[in-house]
């Protein structure tokens, strides 16, 4: 049994102000650190919301290690990141848009103006220095075959005005974008010669691959000889996860697949120092985005792979070899935080960090003595700072203060963790946030927040959307069950949602939810469900099935209706098989688990939320929603936003978003 982690804040000062939308974006946010190679420094990308200009500026940051001395290292242009060191840790190389186009740079840590490196049409997306240092891999969008519109201007028409876009399959759009004759591909550069190669030539795929995938994605070998590289070539790549890593040898520039036959998704290849070896992270099922993501080992020599976390049953991220002997990864570890573990190739593994169950740790980087490690802690009142750890000691060190000062001028929120008793016997870890000052001896409103993903934890984490800190501020109690689905507490847990959306599920949250609004110090006239994407469905879902216990609702991109969202998505194997196939095959699920078949049920106020530009979730899903309430009379309201995705990306959308969230509880007395 977890104890309780009521973790109270002391630093409150005289004068402390409450948390609202505008001051949550004035927190620097850390992301993208690496450690010299020499453990002396490391370099980090800070970005700063401007709400005035609706955007974002981000530059690198210069720590010192040992002195914890921090000072902003880059000043030109809007965006600067993607850090990379040189091998004598004296020069950093990282992208910047200085020169209007993002191009890869150089500048050394002493000082000095920064020297362009790259000059390509449309700039650079990413890049890796190669360890001999001779080359440069990059990826850059290369035009293959003609658009419509170049076809038709260049034939006897001559429509030279037109907009259209034609296709013979699937898939036509991605995420947030169409997809057109452009594709990401690998380039290397000799940076003595300026020449250039692209290793996917005239090939129609992406790697990184398209929407999420970064530089972690390819990665040299020791020797500089070869490159291994992330890519899914295959002709039904809207319905397949068949991801592979691909082999490039340098000299004879040669291609072969060394994952052939492993049917899920191969990625993130790293070849060990001795160059024996290449890791990488599997999913062992076919078309299964959310299956445990598994480090496999690539012996180069005879060919073989071999799964060495299969005495885990939790999925990893981030790993980086440590030794030849030994690689470094992060896992959620079951009680809503992710851990940072040690794995020996044998597949022994032991957990290195501890005494964070309060909170989340984010990104890893390594120094060349494999005993310095960096990573993020952040948790819902604190935004992430950069820590670094001696293995052997199990020293911890905390290097940046960047929001200390700051948030020590905020009312702070509480919060614990509880495992609560599912109806079936079963656990549920679900994370409390109660409000600055809490006491309970008065009655609060509450939200109950419902994991999107569908397969994500809920982990402790600071971020700009979905603050729980501002609604706390707000003064909301805020329940958040890792229900069935959520990843950290075994595979089988996560693979429970699978065709059981409505069921256990939304039981599991139901049953959260009923423990703490017994509490005496819940208003159970005042109680909301929210959430996003699957969180979103199950703000629907909850709508036609516990309309007695909620007072309102909050849909952010949900899924409305099973079948028109399998019809207008894009990647079809997520449907595939979380809903055991499309509409016409397994129409049972279809008619049991969408929220559109039990609108009739639909009584209180919601609000729904939605990105014209999200293709994951369309927002087609919900107009549909939001017609079906008012044609019903249930009093509804709509935030749409024309040039958002998926998710809220600029300053003062964000500050909107917030401010329609809280104005909407407000209106229908939920506060």
């Amino acid at each position: 049994m977890l104890k309780l982690l009521i973790v109270l804040f002391t630093f409150y000062t005289l004068n402390a102000e409450v948390l609202d939308s505008k001051k949550l974006l004035e927190f620097k946010k850390i992301s993208d650190f690496h450690i010299s190679p020499n453990g002396l420094n490391s370099v980090t990308v800070v970005s700063k919301s401007n709400i005035e200009d609706n955007n974002s500026k981000s530059h690198l940051y210069l720590i010192n290690n040992k002195t914890k001395e921090i000072k902003q290292f880059t000043s030109s242009g809007s965006h600067n990141g993607s850090a990379v060191w040189d091998s004598k840790s004296e020069n950093i190389y990282f992208i910047s848009d200085r020169s209007d186009e993002s191009q890869v740079w150089k500048i050394n840590i002493n000082g000095g103006e920064a020297t362009q490196i790259t000059k390509f049409k449309d700039g650079v997306s990413s890049f890796k220095l190669s360890p001999d240092e001779k080359y440069l891999s990059f990826t850059r969008e290369v035009e293959i075959g003609k658009t419509i519109e170049q076809e038709y201007n260049d034939n006897e028409f001559k429509l030279d005005k037109i907009d259209a876009k034609v296709y013979d399959d699937l898939m036509l759009r991605h995420w947030d974008h169409y997809e057109d004759n452009k594709w990401s591909h690998i380039y290397i550069m000799d940076l003595k010669s300026g020449d250039t190669t692209d290793i996917m030539v005239n090939e129609e795929f992406d790697s990184p691959m398209s929407p999420f995938g970064g530089r972690e994605q390819y990665n040299w070998s020791a020797d500089s000889k070869s490159i291994a590289y992330t890519c899914k070539k295959v002709e039904n790549y809207a319905q397949s996860t068949n991801s592979d890593i691909y082999l490039y040898d340098i000299a004879s520039k040669k291609t072969k697949n060394i994952t052939e036959g492993l049917v899920g998704y191969e990625m993130d290849p790293i070849f060990s120092p001795d160059g024996k070896y290449i890791a990488f992270h599997s999913m062992e099922r076919a078309s299964y985005e959310a299956d445990k993501t598994r480090i496999m080992l690539y012996d180069i020599a005879t060919k073989k792979i071999k799964e060495i976390t299969d005495k885990l049953d939790q999925p990893v991220s981030k790993t980086i070899w440590k030794s030849n002997n030994e690689l470094v990864f992060m896992a959620p570890d079951g009680k809503g935080t992710n851990q940072i573990y040690v794995i020996e190739l044998n597949g022994i593994y032991r957990l290195i960090t501890s005494g964070v169950e309060d909170n989340g740790l984010r990104g890893l980087s390594l120094a060349d003595d494999g005993n310095t490690l960096i990573y993020s802690k952040e948790n819902y009142s604190t935004a992430p700072e950069i820590y670094s750890l001696n293995i052997k000691a199990k020293l911890e060190t905390k290097l940046t203060s960047l929001n200390d000062e700051f948030a020590a001028t905020l009312d702070k929120c509480t919060y614990e963790a509880k495992w609560i008793d599912a109806s079936d016997g079963k656990k549920i870890h679900t994370w409390i946030t109660y409000p600055p000052n809490f006491d309970k001896n008065k009655k609060y409103p509450m939200l109950v927040y419902c994991q999107g993903g569908p397969q994500q934890q809920i982990s402790q984490y600071f971020s700009y959307g979905w603050s729980m800190w501002l609604f706390a501020s707000k003064g909301y109690i805020v329940v958040a069950p890792n229900r069935r689905g959520c990843p950290g507490f075994g595979q089988d847990w996560t693979d429970a949602i699978n065709q059981d959306w409505g069921g256990m599920p939304a039981d599991d949250i139901m049953q959260a939810a009923k423990e703490i609004a017994s509490k005496s110090y819940v208003d159970n006239s005042k109680i909301a469900a929210v959430g996003a994407s699957a969180g979103g469905y199950m703000a629907f879902w909850l709508a036609g099935q516990q309309s007695e216990f909620f007072n309102a609702f909050v849909s952010h991109c949900g899924v409305f209706n099973l079948y028109s969202m399998y019809g207008s998505t894009e990647e079809l194997f997520f449907p595939n098989f979380d809903y055991g196939g499309a509409y016409w095959e397994n129409e049972e699920f279809y008619k049991k688990n969408s929220p559109h078949n039990f609108v009739r049920n639909w009584k209180k106020p919601i609000l729904i939320i939605t990105g014209e530009k999200d293709y994951r979730v369309p927002y087609t899903q919900s107009l549909e929603a939001f017609t079906a309430a008012r044609a019903q009379g249930v009093p509804a309201r709509i935030l749409v936003y024309p040039n958002e995705n998926h998710w809220v990306l600029h300053p003062q959308e964000q500050v909107l978003w917030y401010e329609e969230f809280f104005r909407f509880l407000k209106d229908y007395n939920i506060k």
